[in-house]
């Protein structure tokens, strides 16, 4: 669901199967709660849109390798990231 210019996902419901997630270049304002309870995602990428803010939920993503939230507003992202413990790629070049 790349470069579709979705600015959110309502009600939105992901199978908990899902390893692959890409919402890069859409206009996002925030990552959706239903990602957080996606145990087995191992991609999510979030590049260039408008989030500002992580949840400390991230936490919940133990086998996630590669986390890319390039391009976006953020000032930072919550400690919980170190509970990734699968997490070999992060990506937060030019945000704020």
């Amino acid at each position: 669901m790349a470069n579709q210019d979705i600015d959110r996902l309502s009600s939105a419901h992901f199978s908990s199967n899902l390893v692959l997630v890409d919402l890069s270049t859409n206009c996002l304002r925030f990552v959706p709660n239903e990602l957080y309870l996606l145990t087995k995602l191992r991609v999510l990428r979030l590049a260039n849109n408008f989030i500002e803010e992580v949840s400390q939920s991230v936490g919940n993503l133990k086998s996630l390798e590669e986390f890319n939230l390039a391009e976006n507003r953020l000032d930072g992202i919550p400690s919980e990231i170190g509970l990734c413990t699968n997490l070999k790629s992060l990506f937060l070049h030019k945000n704020r």
